[in-house]
């Protein structure tokens, strides 16, 4: 064999070797990316799989208390002192079965960015928008002006979400979101993991007011166990706090008994607090 055709079988044999080696990169750079996919296939299913539920009772604001001021008051909601006679209050009712057509507006642009549809006649399930307007025509307020519904959350991996629209309001645990000329519908959501050594810390959804001229709008505040999936809308979650309020509203009075915060769930009575 000649040099020529020594150097060229080389060549050719340095080839065939380049393209085997580059055959098996491909192939390892294949089953990396499977395998990514596959743990991040795996993840989204773990997710979807995990069934979520909200704790804190009456977050669909249908249960409801008329303050001294004569607001409506969604039950367990909180004022600041002597700050209910400064607001104007409306319970917006959103309704599965109703006749799509006879929505408020807001209403229907609450249930197209759920993805619930506005025009959709049934879904689940019933629940109330709290409007909230200043009529103090003051700016500022020494203290918050309200809170949610049982709004201690812990910080132990627990997920606070809720709809919300308007101007002049600032809420959610430590004032984190700015709800300052917003006139569409919005998503908020934060999570609360515990920090380092901080066994039994917390935090409360106040809401402050900032603005002689601030309204809000809020629907289904929503304190979550667990860590909800970042970007997935929040539907209307079961309540177990809220089932067990359903079952005895009828008889609140003879079963709470707000001076010494006794419960007794034999008692019978038939006051309606609605």
């Amino acid at each position: 064999m000649s040099l020529e055709q020594q150097i060229g079988a080389l060549v050719k044999a340095s080839e065939n070797l380049t393209g085997a080696v580059n055959g098996k990169i491909g192939e390892i750079d294949k089953k990396v990316d499977d395998g990514i996919q596959h743990v991040q296939d795996a993840a989204v299913l773990s997710l979807e799989s995990l069934p979520f539920f909200t704790v804190n009772g009456n977050h669909d604001f249908l249960k409801y208390t008329t303050t001294a001021a004569g607001n409506k008051s969604p039950y367990k909601m909180g004022w600041g002192n002597g700050l209910d006679g400064k607001f104007e209050t409306e319970l917006i009712e959103v309704r599965s079965g109703s006749n799509p057509s006879t929505r408020l507006p807001v209403v229907r642009e609450l249930l197209d960015f759920m993805g619930i549809g506005a025009n959709t006649l049934h879904f689940s399930a019933n629940f109330n928008i709290l409007r909230v307007k200043n009529i103090s025509g003051l700016s500022s307020f020494p203290t918050y002006a309200l809170y949610i519904p049982w709004q201690h959350i812990k910080r132990n991996n627990w997920t606070y979400m809720v709809y919300s629209r308007g101007k002049g309001f600032s809420w959610g645990p430590n004032e984190t979101f700015n709800g300052s000329n917003q006139d569409d519908w919005r998503l908020f959501r934060t999570v609360l993991k515990q920090n380092s050594g901080a066994i039994g810390a917390y935090v409360h959804v106040d809401m402050r007011c900032y603005a002689a001229d601030a309204e809000m709008y809020i629907a289904l505040p929503s304190i979550i166990p667990g860590i909800y999936p970042e970007g997935r809308k929040l539907p209307e979650l079961f309540n177990v706090t809220t089932m067990t309020l359903n079952e005895h509203w009828n008889n609140y009075d003879a079963l709470h008994d707000e001076t010494s915060g006794i419960w007794n769930p034999v008692a019978q009575g038939s006051s309606s607090h609605n």
